[in-house]
């Protein structure tokens, strides 16, 4: 999950955050989180739990979740996010990063089903948003997945929806990892034709 202020201000913006003060706390801990210092990560995380200015668990659970999916705890991970599911107060945004996470964390499992009941729903609220990006990486998602059922075709098709909507996108990770799941099933699939051909015929 990437750092953007507007997560951050979200974040910051559920019950019980009392003031702005633990912003540098929370930036560290993303930062911390994309160099892969997951264990230092998730100490500065017990810190801000123990911190004399209350942090909403709420917010704890959102920040932790990801660092312990990247440890392969899925399980604990989706301990983490199932009930935040139900807490009205989050954003949109912060329900699609939920979303996003219990749907990576139950593929990682091989738990199929939940894993497209979970990217579904992001992908849902990714429209609502209107982010382009975001519905980009859930239909990627969606063809992860499909991949993992050895539905090439399908899997093939949503990464196409994904590449026809990172047109113009600076998300240059996502478009790469699109780029390469693409040339892969086309290969795997064994289509002579070129992903640019293969984009071609999508439109």
């Amino acid at each position: 999950m990437k750092l953007t202020v507007t997560l951050i201000l979200a974040l910051l913006s559920l019950p019980c955050m009392a003031n702005t003060d633990h912003i540098p706390q929370i930036e560290e801990i993303f930062a911390l989180e994309q160099k892969g210092n997951l264990k230092k990560a998730l100490l500065l995380i017990e810190k801000l739990q123990s911190n004399s200015t209350p942090v909403a668990k709420s917010t704890i659970d959102l920040i932790k979740a990801p660092i312990l999916r990247k440890q392969g705890q899925y399980e604990a991970a989706i301990e983490l996010l199932l009930p935040l599911q139900h807490i009205a107060e989050l954003s949109k945004e912060e329900h699609y990063q939920i979303q996003k996470e219990l749907g990576i964390n139950y593929r990682r499992q091989v738990k199929t089903t939940q894993a497209q009941q979970h990217y579904m729903a992001a992908l849902k609220l990714a429209y609502e948003l209107k982010d382009k990006n975001k519905q980009a990486q859930s239909h990627s998602n969606l063809g992860t997945l499909y991949d993992t059922l050895n539905d090439l075709d399908q899997s093939m098709f949503q990464q196409l929806k994904a590449q026809k909507l990172l047109i113009g996108s600076k998300d240059n990770e996502l478009i790469a990892t699109n780029f390469y799941n693409l040339a892969n099933l086309s290969h795997r699939l064994d289509d002579s034709c070129p992903v640019r051909i293969l984009l071609q015929k999508s439109t």
